[in-house]
């Protein structure tokens, strides 16, 4: 008698029911990928890295459908050279360095002007793509008490930097000349010679300078002529200085200043 009845006890259990009671609940779940989700469960991967997903009461799963980025993509947005040469309209793309370290190097590309820019030389503005930007006409004042002037004009554009003096100048005495610099102030003090200046003719005062570079000095927006005797370089004075301006350059040139 006591068998029969723990067997029926334990025919109660494994049924589910005694007296109309549940003692279990049917779990129900969605089937996605292979496993098996509770329904209400959320913040499932939808396996493309970025949405994800819901089981419903259907418990069929529904996700939700965000433009997923690739890879390279989230490796520019995190770079911020990347993120301003796409935001200035350009092409952004890696290259391996031929050093042979298997390191890359990300550049900015205008297929337009078929110019191109080492990324972060572009985006702290060491760089221009594009059509050519010229530097407003910078005035160059005396400042050794005379009356000489003097106009200077720069731009750089497809990897090549060009300035030019036009001046009236006195003709010096013998064994001296003059002398164009470009000076960038920031970060660091820096100046550079861009050449002597040039009679147009004998016994002229107009005197010229025409310089050219394949780098970029975008960032020298000081230009100084000096009076310098040749084979003494201390032998060094100032005649004219300016500036050029912010003008149809925009953030180009003097960027730092």
């Amino acid at each position: 008698m006591r068998k029969v009845f723990a067997a029926s006890l334990l025919l109660l259990f494994l049924c589910g029911c005694a007296d109309g009671l549940q003692l279990y609940t049917e779990v129900k779940t969605c089937k996605y990928h292979g496993e098996n989700y509770r329904v209400g469960l959320g913040e499932i991967p939808a396996g493309d890295g970025c949405n994800t997903c819901v089981c419903g009461e259907n418990q069929q799963v529904s996700c939700t459908e965000k433009a997923c980025l690739t890879q390279g993509e989230i490796a520019q947005l995190a770079n911020p050279a990347a993120v301003k040469c796409a935001e200035d309209g350009y092409q952004y793309e890696t290259r391996q360095n031929a050093d042979g370290s298997g390191s890359e190097s990300g550049y900015c590309l205008d297929d337009k002007s078929k110019t191109e820019c080492v990324a972060w030389q572009y985006f702290r503005g060491e760089c221009v793509l594009g059509e050519a930007v010229v530097a407003s006409i910078a005035k160059l004042t005396d400042v050794s008490a005379g009356d000489s002037t003097a106009t200077a004009q720069a731009s750089y554009t497809k990897q090549k930097f060009t300035a030019t003096i036009s001046a009236q100048l006195p003709t010096p005495a013998e064994g001296f000349y003059y002398e164009g610099f470009i000076i960038k102030a920031l970060p660091i003090l820096d100046k550079v010679s861009i050449g002597e200046l040039v009679s147009t003719e004998d016994n002229s005062t107009e005197y010229k300078l025409s310089f050219e570079s394949t780098d970029n000095f975008t960032d020298y927006t000081r230009i100084v002529v000096t009076l310098e005797k040749r084979g003494d370089k201390d032998a060094s004075k100032t005649i004219l200085d300016g500036s050029f301006e912010k003008n149809s350059l925009g953030e180009a040139f003097g960027s730092n200043q």
